[in-house]
C-alpha cells in the first residue's frame, strides 16, 4: 500500500498545476504534459511491480482491498486539499500577508492536536519531560519550531504567491535534492 500512496502523493504537483489552470487561469508550467505521461508509466510500472511481486505476498494479505482503498482516497484528499491551499495563497493575495495565514495555519495546527491530546492522549505530553534533559534538545526542538513554522512557512506563502501554485509545486520535488546533498 505505501508505494500506491507514494506514487498519489508524487502526483500532487501535477494536481496543483491542473487546479492552477482552471481556477486561477494560469498557464501550465513548463514540460506539464511530458510529466503527465512520464508520470503514468510509471505508475503504471509501480503498479505492475506491486502485483508481480510475490516476495511480500505475506504483507500483502494481511492488507485489505478496502484498505488500500482507503490508504489511497485519503492521499488523494490530501493533494486535492494540497493544491486549495496553494490556490488561496495566491487568491489571498491581497486581503492577507504572507505572516497571518501562516498564524492561522500555526493556530489550527497547535489548537487541534492540543485538544484532542488531551481529551484523548494526555499520557502522550509525558513526551515533553525529554526535552528538559538536555539543553541541546530544548534548543533544537525551539529551532526546528520556529525556523520551520515561522520564517520557511512565511517563504513559502510568498514564494506560492509570487511563481503561481502551478510552477511552485513543480520545483518542490528539489527540496529532495538538497536533502541528500546535505545529508
Amino acid at each position: 500500500m505505501h508505494a500506491y500512496t507514494a506514487l498519489i502523493a508524487s502526483l500532487t504537483p501535477i494536481v496543483i498545476a491542473i487546479f492552477d489552470r482552471i481556477v486561477l487561469r494560469s498557464p501550465f508550467p513548463p514540460l506539464l504534459w511530458p510529466t503527465i505521461v512520464l508520470s503514468c508509466i510509471g505508475g503504471f510500472l509501480i503498479a505492475a511491480s506491486q502485483t508481480l511481486d510475490n516476495g511480500s505476498s505475506n504483507e500483502r494479505a494481511r492488507i485489505a482491498p478496502t484498505d488500500n482503498l482507503i490508504g489511497c482516497s485519503l492521499q488523494l484528499l490530501s493533494s486535492v486539499f494540497s493544491a486549495i491551499a496553494r490556490i488561496l495563497m495566491k487568491r489571498t493575495e491581497r486581503v492577507l500577508t504572507p505572516t497571518h495565514i501562516v498564524q492561522t495555519n500555526n493556530i489550527s495546527n497547535c489548537l487541534f492536536p492540543f485538544l484532542y491530546t488531551i481529551v484523548y492522549n494526555p499520557s502522550s505530553w509525558g513526551a515533553f519531560r525529554y526535552l528538559m534533559v538536555s539543553p541541546k534538545s530544548l534548543a533544537a526542538w525551539c529551532a526546528m519550531s520556529i525556523g520551520t513554522y515561522v520564517f520557511v512557512s512565511v517563504l513559502q506563502v510568498k514564494l506560492v504567491r509570487r511563481l503561481g501554485p502551478g510552477f511552485y509545486s513543480s520545483w518542490v520535488a528539489v527540496r529532495v535534492v538538497g536533502s541528500i546533498v546535505l545529508k
